[in-house]
C-alpha cells in the first residue's frame, strides 16, 4: 500500500504543510471515533435482532451487513492513515481526502442509527424504509469505489443479479408443509398457502424483473405452483402481484423456472407466498431461489 500511496503522492500537486503531525492526529482521531460509533451501533443492532417483530429482525440483519462493511471501510482508512504518517511531507492532499471519506462513513453511521431509533414507525412504511436502506447501500458502494481508486485497484461493479433463498414454512389457511412436502388439503381454506419465513430477504424489489427457480416433483396428478408477492403481510398487501402458474409433472425431481415481470419502480415487497392449484396431492418442493435483476 505504501508504494501505491507514493504513486498518488507524486501524481498530486505538492502543497507545503506546516504541521503534518497535527493533521494525521486529526485523521486518526476521526477514524477512532468511527470505530467507537460502530461498536455502539452494533449493540443496538443486537437488540433489534432480539425483537419479536419479523420486520425489525429482517431490517436488523440488513443493517448488520452494512455495519460489517462499514467496519471493513474503517479498517481500510486506518491502513491508509498509517501509510500517510510514514510518508509525511507532501501528502496533505490525500490526507484531506481521507478525512472527507471519514465524514462519509460518519454520515452512513448516522443513517443506520436513524433507522434503529425509528424502527417501529418505519416497519409500517416499507417504501420509506426501503429507500433509506437503498441510500445506505449506494453510499457504501461509493465509498468502496473511492478507496479502491486510492489503492490503485479497479472499482467492483454491482452484480447483474442478486439471489435470495426463501424459507416457505409459514403455513396458513389449513395448508400443510412437512419436510418440504406441500399439500393443499380439501379441508383447507380457499386462500390457504405458505409464506416465506426468512425475513432477511426483505424488502424485495423487482424494478427490472427477476426469476424464481425451484426443484419439484408430484406424487400424483399434475399440480400448478405459483408465487405471490405483497407489499406487507395481510392486511396491508397492496400493491401485490402473482407470477404465472408452473405445472409440476411426474415423480422425478425436476427444476422449474418462472419469470417475474418488471414491477413499478421503487415498489417494495415484504411478503412472499407460495400456492398450489390442486388439492390433496403431495408436491415436494426444494431449492427455491428468487433472483432479482439489478
Amino acid at each position: 500500500m505504501k508504494n501505491l500511496i507514493f504513486v498518488f503522492f507524486f501524481g498530486a500537486l505538492l502543497v507545503s504543510c506546516e504541521d503534518y503531525s497535527q493533521q494525521f492526529d486529526e485523521i486518526n482521531a476521526a477514524v477512532e471515533e468511527l470505530a467507537s460509533e460502530n461498536a455502539a451501533l452494533e449493540a443496538q443492532l443486537l437488540g433489534m435482532q432480539a425483537a419479536s417483530a419479523s420486520a425489525a429482525q429482517a431490517t436488523a440483519a440488513q443493517l448488520a451487513g452494512f455495519q460489517a462493511q462499514v467496519g471493513q471501510i474503517t479498517a481500510a482508512l486506518t491502513a491508509i492513515v498509517q501509510g500517510l504518517g510514514e510518508l509525511g511531507e507532501g501528502t496533505e492532499g490525500l490526507g484531506a481526502l481521507v478525512q472527507a471519506l471519514a465524514g462519509q462513513v460518519a454520515a452512513i453511521n448516522a443513517q443506520i442509527a436513524a433507522i434503529v431509533t425509528n424502527i417501529d414507525s418505519l416497519s409500517s412504511d416499507g417504501d420509506a424504509l426501503a429507500a433509506m436502506i437503498a441510500a445506505i447501500q449506494a453510499s457504501i458502494d461509493d465509498l468502496n469505489c473511492q478507496i479502491a481508486e486510492i489503492n490503485g485497484e479497479p472499482c467492483e461493479e454491482a452484480p447483474a443479479t442478486t439471489s435470495y433463498s426463501p424459507a416457505y414454512t409459514g403455513v396458513f389457511g389449513g395448508y400443510l408443509v412437512t419436510d418440504n412436502v406441500h399439500n393443499y388439503p380439501a379441508t383447507a381454506e380457499v386462500w390457504g398457502g405458505v409464506a416465506n419465513e426468512n425475513g432477511a430477504i426483505y424488502p424485495l424489489t423487482f424494478d427490472n424483473g427477476g426469476t424464481i427457480t425451484f426443484t419439484a416433483s408430484s406424487a400424483g396428478v399434475d399440480v400448478g405452483v405459483y408465487f405471490r408477492f405483497e407489499r406487507l403481510p395481510f392486511p396491508n398487501v397492496d400493491p401485490a402481484f402473482s407470477t404465472e402458474t408452473v405445472t409440476v409433472s411426474g415423480a422425478t425431481a425436476t427444476e422449474y423456472s418462472v419469470t417475474i415481470a418488471p414491477q413499478a419502480a421503487g415498489t417494495t415487497y415484504s411478503s412472499a407466498l407460495l400456492y398450489l392449484t390442486v388439492r390433496d396431492v403431495d408436491v415436494t418442493i426444494t431449492d427455491v431461489t428468487i433472483t432479482v435483476n439489478n
